[in-house]
């Protein structure tokens, strides 16, 4: 994978191929873009549709916020200095209450509501649930909308890839009006998200450190299935201190005797364990024997921590 498509290509090589489709099989074979074959069952024909890479569409997304983001930051800042000033001298509750209705006015100018989604859960009473989903969820499948919008401006796209850094000044903000509705839109989404993270209106399983181990559970979760197990063990691992191993052995241990774990042969826990820490632990410890009183202590220790997390 690419991850930085700024300059990939030059008006000189482009002029170079024999024809425009050369040019774009470069890019295609470049990463930063994808044929695929689409097919009218009305119309009974099919044609080949060029679009940005999803690698592609990520670092152009990348490069416009970090060109522009002097003017994003003085945005959000717009957004934040009144609001702190309302907030100001106020009781944590009142200060939530406007915090939230910032966020629901802000939230309903963006006019989501084409983004339909629902979910479904299920009472302690066996009762399907029906209602809206996160609203975080629904503005992280809006930015995604925003970046593709972006990878489809073809004449701002061409300036990117051919690395012409001076095209991107603040009189382009002027001309293109695609450019300035996403950086607007980009700067309400990420004041929203803020308000959420100081106010917590909702879990953040989609943008905090959170979702990054969220995403981790969607590659792991044959191993231990309880999303909130795994983020638990995740971060407790990420702040063990010495001694490590013997910690994540131990942990290991305390998963076995809660039944918390599927993992018979240790290799996949293993595994894991090399992926996402770079930490190669060897023979894993029978969770029944006794090694050591501080193991014993640990074990007891963390046994206690899923029995307190109640899931």
């Amino acid at each position: 994978m690419q991850e930085d498509y700024f300059g990939i290509t030059s008006l000189t090589e482009m002029h170079s191929f024999s024809s425009p489709k050369d040019f774009v099989d470069m890019l295609i074979d470049k990463g930063a873009y994808v044929s695929r074959r689409v097919i009218s069952l009305n119309e009974n024909t099919a044609k080949d549709s060029l679009e940005s890479s999803r690698d592609m569409k990520e670092s152009i997304f990348k490069f416009i916020v970090s060109t522009y983001i002097n003017l994003i930051d003085s945005k959000i800042y717009n957004h934040a200095c009144p609001l702190e000033s309302k907030c100001y001298g106020l009781t944590s509750k009142k200060q939530k209450q406007i915090a939230l209705n910032e966020f629901n006015s802000i939230y309903n100018e963006l006019e989501l509501d084409s983004i339909n989604l629902t979910k479904k859960t299920k009472s302690e009473s066996g009762i399907m649930r029906y209602g809206a989903t996160s609203k975080l969820k629904i503005i992280k499948y809006a930015l995604e909308g925003e970046k593709s919008n972006i990878s489809n401006n073809q004449e701002l796209v061409f300036e990117y890839l051919t690395g012409n850094k001076e095209y991107f000044d603040f009189n382009l903000l002027k001309e293109d009006q695609t450019l300035s509705r996403f950086l607007d839109r980009y700067s309400k989404f990420q004041f929203l998200i803020q308000l959420n993270d100081t106010y917590k209106f909702e879990p953040d399983w989609y943008f905090s450190s959170d979702a990054k181990i969220k995403e981790a559970h969607e590659k792991y979760s044959e191993i231990i299935p309880n999303e909130f197990i795994f983020i638990h063990v995740y971060k407790k691992i990420n702040n063990f201190q010495d001694p490590v191993k013997a910690s994540i052995k131990s942990l290991y241990c305390a998963l076995c005797k809660a039944k918390l774990i599927n993992d018979p042969s240790h290799k996949l826990f293993r595994n894991f364990i090399l992926s996402e820490f770079n930490i190669s632990l060897g023979k894993l410890l029978n969770p029944d024997s006794h090694i050591s009183d501080s193991h014993q202590q640990r074990i007891t220790t963390y046994s206690k921590e899923f029995e307190d997390l109640d899931v």
